[in-house]
C-alpha cells in the first residue's frame, strides 16, 4: 500500500510538473541609475524639487559682501523656474530680469553688471533643482575631498546657447550624509574669456539649511578660492546671506521695466562669441 500511495503521489507531482501554470519568473532586479543622475537625483530629493515647482516664486532678504564691503543688500524675487526675477535694493535701485532683457533704474550706475547679478543670486540660490534642466549635462567625477570632507562630485556643463554664459562650468559637490547640496565650484565668464576664467576658479560651500514650505534652502554661502590641487584656498572671499524667505504668488507686474529704467546688456565681449 504504502508503495502504491508513494507511486501516485510521484505521478500526481510529474503531471502537475508538466501542466497548468509554470512558476512565476522572478523578477530582474532594477538597474541603478547612473552616478552623475543619482547624484542629481538625491539633490533635488534632499532639497524638495517637487516642492519648489509647486510654489510660483521665492522672495528673500539678500546680502553679499566680498572683501568687507556690501556688494549688494536688498530683495530678490524670483520665479521658480528662473524665468523671471527682480532685485530691489536698499539703496533705492531696481534691477528686473523679464525673461529676455535686464533693466535697471533709475540709470546703469545704479547697479554695476546689473544683468549679471539679477541673473546670478538666483541662480545661486536654485541651482539644486537646475541640475538637469534642458541643455545642462553632469558628468560624473567621483569621490574628492572638501573642507576636511570627502564628497561625490559631478561636473556641470551647457550646451551651446544655454544662459548668457554657456562657458561656464561648474562642480557640484554632494553631503554623502544629508544628499544635499554642499559646495559648489564655478567659473565666470560672462565678461572674461573662459581660458582666463579658468585661472581663478571660484566655489560656495552651503550652510545653515531652512526648510520652508517643503523646500531645503542654505541661507548662508561661503566663497573661497578653489584650486584642482589644494579645494577652497585661504579665508573666506566673500559671504551672502538669505533671509526672510518665504514663498509668495506675484502679479505680472513685479517682472515689467520698471519706470525710468535702461537695458544692461549682455557685455560686447562675450555676445559676440
Amino acid at each position: 500500500m504504502r508503495i502504491r500511495v508513494l507511486a501516485a503521489n510521484l505521478l500526481a507531482a510529474s503531471l502537475t510538473g508538466c501542466g497548468g501554470s509554470s512558476p512565476e519568473p522572478s523578477a530582474s532586479p532594477t538597474p541603478a541609475p547612473p552616478p552623475e543622475l543619482a547624484l542629481a537625483q538625491g539633490i533635488e530629493a534632499a532639497h524638495g524639487r517637487d516642492a519648489w515647482l509647486r510654489h510660483e516664486a521665492l522672495q528673500a532678504r539678500i546680502l553679499v559682501t566680498f572683501g568687507g564691503k556690501t556688494i549688494l543688500a536688498g530683495r530678490l524675487l524670483l520665479r521658480t523656474d528662473l524665468s523671471k526675477t527682480r532685485l530691489e535694493l536698499d539703496s533705492g535701485a531696481v534691477a528686473v530680469w523679464d525673461g529676455a532683457a535686464a533693466w535697471i533704474a533709475p540709470n546703469r550706475k545704479a547697479l554695476e553688471s546689473a544683468r549679471f547679478h539679477v541673473l546670478t543670486w538666483p541662480y545661486f540660490a536654485a541651482v539644486p533643482m537646475k541640475l538637469r534642466d534642458p541643455g545642462s549635462k553632469l558628468t560624473w567625477i567621483g569621490e574628492r575631498s572638501l573642507l576636511g570632507r570627502t564628497l561625490r562630485t559631478a561636473r556641470l556643463g551647457f550646451a551651446p546657447g544655454i544662459g548668457d554664459a554657456p562657458d561656464d562650468w561648474y562642480f557640484v559637490y554632494q553631503d554623502p550624509e544629508t544628499r544635499r547640496l554642499a559646495a559648489l565650484v564655478y567659473i565666470v565668464t560672462y565678461d572674461t574669456p573662459r581660458e582666463e576664467a579658468e585661472k581663478e576658479p571660484h566655489g560656495i560651500s552651503y550652510d545653515d539649511f531652512v526648510l520652508v514650505e517643503g523646500v531645503t534652502l542654505a541661507r548662508r554661502w561661503t566663497f573661497w578660492n578653489w584650486s584642482e590641487a589644494g579645494g577652497f584656498e585661504g579665508e573666506p572671499t566673500g559671504r551672502a546671506s538669505l533671509d526672510e524667505i518665504t514663498f509668495s504668488r506675484p502679479g505680472p507686474e513685479a517682472f515689467v521695466k520698471p519706470a525710468r529704467a535702461v537695458e544692461d546688456p549682455l557685455p560686447a565681449p562675450v555676445a559676440a562669441r
